[in-house]
């Protein structure tokens, strides 16, 4: 990795850092820290939190843990048999709802 510094004065270029202090100091409710370990606590939480339990839209729905490991695919793939599987009986159900209908129209004719 290599450091390099940026211009004083121009978040954007550094803007991923930005946002995650950004983040951190809206999170972070001084009433709720009183000392140091209280903060790091604090931010082990969120930090946690985002990387193991958030679904994140940029990456699928899907942690950023999942993401990394390589878990994502199975994950995903999983869910498109789901929706599939649940397509595939809404359309069976339409079917026999509309087949219904035609036969108790049939017997309301006769």
């Amino acid at each position: 990795m290599e450091h390099r510094k940026i211009h004083p004065h121009c978040p954007n270029e550094n803007a991923e850092i930005e946002r995650y202090y950004r983040t951190l100091r809206e999170l972070a409710d001084p009433l709720e820290v009183d000392d140091y370990t209280t903060l790091l606590e604090f931010v082990k939480q969120r930090i946690r939190f985002s990387n193991f339990e958030r679904y994140h839209s940029a990456i699928g729905y899907v942690t950023p843990y999942a993401w990394d490991s390589g878990k994502a695919e199975v994950i995903l793939a999983s869910r498109k048999r789901k929706m599939q599987k649940a397509k595939e009986r809404l359309i069976k159900a339409n079917f026999e709802r509309i087949e219904k209908e035609k036969l108790f129209q049939h017997r309301k004719a006769a």
